[in-house]
């Protein structure tokens, strides 16, 4: 028994590897803050990082994030 990340364990649930044993209990959730330097010190790369991890955010919880 573990309590893990649902984007970790999604694949193994859906296949059946995995029960989610306790599918009415939910954890708490937290926010998560990207902190990046003002508009006129940001590069291409700190914008590149921001996309790829709004993206990737988005794809795990199925919500579209801003």
């Amino acid at each position: 028994m573990a309590r893990l990340p649902y984007y970790l364990v999604k694949n193994e649930i859906e296949s059946g590897k995995l029960l989610h044993i306790y599918p009415q209990y939910d954890l708490a959730t937290h926010p998560l803050y990207l902190v990046y330097p003002a508009q006129n010190y940001r590069t291409k790369k700190h914008k590149i990082v921001k996309e790829t991890i709004m993206e990737w955010m988005g794809e795990q919880s199925g919500v579209l994030i801003r």
